[in-house]
């Protein structure tokens, strides 16, 4: 009579392996291909908005991003009340609405600025955004190097075309404009008088003393 083996039980563990890890990889891509294909919604400008100007609803339109999108912590979601304040700066028709770009209405008051002349490789360097905030040093009346004016918000840049790359060919020149009351802007003219002036971004570092920049 022919007798039949039975098959190892060591076979038959390492088959059902197998089958869970190819359960657990399935299960894997499935999850990031459905991470991927998750989306939210942004606010974007439906036409070109001017600093300065009252964000209307109307003239925004929702644009769809990736979930993983790494702009997203900058922007404004659709899923929120749509926006509403001033703009700090020029805003592009089809460009996505930044957190920064906006100002409550309560402190819409545009006050005065000041352009402050620097280097565009500083400007590259810094990175620097609308609503960033800047300490200024120069040369004060005492001969001394010192903070002029300290925790100044930027309120205008150079347009794209108007930065580094056109600097180069005009002598590297660019500059930053920065909200001020009338002390900071005697301050500043008056360091300008007696050299360059420095700048050092401090935004969401602690603000120092006033005294400093006294």
């Amino acid at each position: 009579m022919r007798t039949f083996r039975q098959t190892p039980s060591r076979l038959t563990f390492a088959h059902g392996l197998m089958v869970v890890a190819g359960l657990l990889t399935f299960v894997l891509v499935a999850a990031i291909l459905q991470d991927r294909q998750a989306t939210a919604e942004v606010w974007v400008a439906a036409e070109g908005l001017s600093a300065g100007s009252t964000v209307d609803p109307s003239q925004l339109n929702v644009l769809e991003l990736t979930a993983d999108d790494p702009l997203l912590q900058w922007l404004v979601p659709a899923t929120e009340v749509a926006p509403a304040g001033r703009l700090r700066n020029d805003l592009a028709a089809g460009a996505p609405l930044l957190r920064s770009d906006l100002v409550p209405e309560e402190s819409s008051a545009v006050g005065r600025t000041y352009t402050v002349p620097i280097d565009s490789l500083v400007l590259d360097g810094l990175g620097l955004r609308p609503g960033d905030r800047l300490d200024v040093i120069g040369v004060g009346a005492d001969k001394n190097v010192r903070f002029v004016v300290v925790d100044v918000e930027v309120t205008r840049l150079p347009a794209a075309q108007q930065s580094s790359a056109f600097a180069a060919t005009a002598g590297r020149s660019a500059w930053v404009t920065v909200q001020v009351d009338e002390e900071q802007a005697l301050a500043l003219s008056q360091a300008r008088l007696n050299g360059q002036l420095e700048l050092v971004r401090s935004t969401g570092a602690e603000a120092l003393q006033s005294r400093l920049a006294s």
